[in-house]
């Protein structure tokens, strides 16, 4: 676009200079690219820029109608359309129908100036397009045939760098997904790492959870043994009472029955080592017991030592 055109002058009046977002890919343009048409009456031809912004959520649909619209009032009226300018989303300098940014795009054409108030009506008409505005760039344009070559040559440039432009986002997208591939692989051997971790973890949780219940029944067996050896050491007392109380019974009539009297001197031994061996067991599974025990007790002792200190503390 020239100096002093229609896009800088509105830019001034709507928009700040900065680019208010990406590029964005030009309308196309109804019977091909280049110039269309040419102006009836080669006396006085001038050049028009004008620049209209449109909303910035508009599809690609929405704006390739507004320019066939004004494709088609430049062929109606014999004027030459030579390209459009599309300079992509940009920042405005208020907001304007509460849009922050708007899509900015030139149309130059060629014509005597009649066809000018008819592409303003079509603009002022369009609810997409939020403003608009037509300078004369050139009053006097000598050569339209060699207007329209430089315009084709504008054309076919800006085609190039789009393609261009194309090619080097296809391969930063095509980069984009190698990369995202590869931490997608690096992902999953993490996580295969994780879960051979995690397993390892389960068997090591296990075997510490299966060691304490061996542990805990240690006690609790030594505990039983303790409990029926008391049994029965009460059971031989029993007995070795009784056997005194018939020993005693037994000496009053000893001269009378001499025999039954040995029986029950021989039944209260049995009885008094019955209770010696009763009393024996039962101290030996007392000290087993309390052998057992006696790990879980001093860690105890040591968990509440260390608990006393940190509240000290």
């Amino acid at each position: 676009m020239r100096p002093g055109g229609a896009g800088e002058r509105l830019r001034a009046g709507i928009s700040s200079a900065s680019d208010g977002g990406g590029y964005r890919k030009a309308a196309p343009r109804s019977g091909g690219s280049g110039p269309q048409g040419s102006v009836r009456g080669e006396d006085s031809v001038r050049e028009y820029e004008t620049t209209f912004i449109v909303q910035p959520e508009i599809s690609d649909e929405g704006l390739q109608a507004t320019c066939e619209r004004l494709d088609g009032l430049l062929d109606k009226h014999g004027a030459v359309r030579l390209f459009y300018d599309d300079m992509g989303r940009r920042r405005l300098a208020y907001e304007i129908r509460n849009f922050q940014k708007g899509q900015y795009l030139t149309l130059f054409y060629l014509d005597h100036g009649k066809v000018v108030p008819e592409i303003e009506r079509a603009l002022r008409l369009d609810d997409a397009v939020l403003r608009f505005l037509t300078v004369l760039a050139d009053e006097d344009v000598k050569d339209t045939e060699a207007r329209k070559a430089e315009a084709v040559e504008i054309e076919r440039v800006r085609a190039e760098k789009a393609a261009e432009r194309a090619a080097r986002e296809a391969k930063d997208a095509e980069r984009a997904a190698e990369e995202a591939v590869r931490e997608a692989e690096e992902a999953a051997r993490a996580a295969e790492a994780a879960a051979r971790e995690a397993e390892e973890a389960a068997r090591e949780a296990k075997a510490a959870a299966q060691e304490p219940e061996t542990a805990a029944r240690e006690p609790e067996e030594a505990a039983r043994e303790a409990e029926e050896a008391a049994r029965a050491a009460e059971e031989a007392a029993r007995v070795a009472e009784a056997a005194a109380r018939e020993a005693e019974a037994a000496e009053g009539e000893s001269e009378e029955t001499p025999s039954e009297a040995d029986k029950a001197a021989r039944v209260a031994e049995e009885a008094a080592r019955a209770a010696e061996a009763a009393a024996r067991a039962a101290e030996e599974a007392t000290r087993a017991a309390q052998l057992v025990d006696a790990p879980d007790a001093e860690g105890a002792d040591k968990g509440d030592s260390e608990e006393e200190g940190r509240t000290d503390r």
